[in-house]
């Protein structure tokens, strides 16, 4: 069975940016975490060998405090810079989703005729193109209501010009009934 990719609200593009831009951030911070340590290395050993004094040492007393300090200089740069990352991906993303939020606001206020724009670059193009659909649709329903009632309103005009002649006393009344409970309705 093929595996296949159905369509969701985050598109593969959009994923796409966000996994490599962790990447390229955790990329950044190994080689910081190498580079740094291998400076502090060489600087321990360049001291240790011209110190004329001092208690011999194992090269795990001398580099261990040194990769953990080194490590924990990597990880507050790797952290500042998934922090970075993350605050400009959030920003991409907020413009699009707040002017479709303010188009959903004008729909919900009865406002159908403005669409939903996105400029090209922009995420979220499809759920755009979606509710964009969606609000034309609507905006057809209810021109074709008010259509409706435009009729319905001569239709009743012309039943209550309409003479009733040989209509019994209580049919009358029944059809005068009937006409202003579709008036109220309507």
């Amino acid at each position: 069975m093929k595996w296949r990719r159905r369509k969701y609200v985050v598109d593969s593009r959009f994923q796409l940016k966000f996994v490599i831009a962790y990447l390229l951030a955790s990329l950044f911070g190994s080689i910081a975490v190498l580079t740094l340590f291998n400076i502090l290395a060489n600087q321990a050993l360049t001291e240790m060998i011209f110190r004329v004094h001092g208690a011999p040492q194992s090269p795990g007393e001398i580099l261990m405090p040194l990769f953990l300090r080194a490590a924990g200089i990597a990880f507050l740069l790797f952290l500042l810079t998934l922090i970075l990352v993350s605050g400009l991906m959030v920003r991409k993303t907020r413009g699009p989703l707040f002017r479709i939020m303010k188009s959903l606001a004008l729909m919900n206020q009865g406002d159908f005729s403005a669409s939903i724009r996105l400029r090209d670059a922009d995420d979220f193009q499809d759920v755009a193109q979606a509710l964009d659909q969606m609000r034309q649709a609507i905006r057809a329903r209810f021109l074709s209501f008010d259509q409706d009632y435009q009729n319905f309103s001569k239709a009743l005009s012309a039943i209550q010009t309409v003479e009733f002649g040989e209509l019994p006393a209580e049919a009358q009344k029944a059809l005068l009934f009937l006409i202003q409970d579709l008036q109220q309705r309507l």
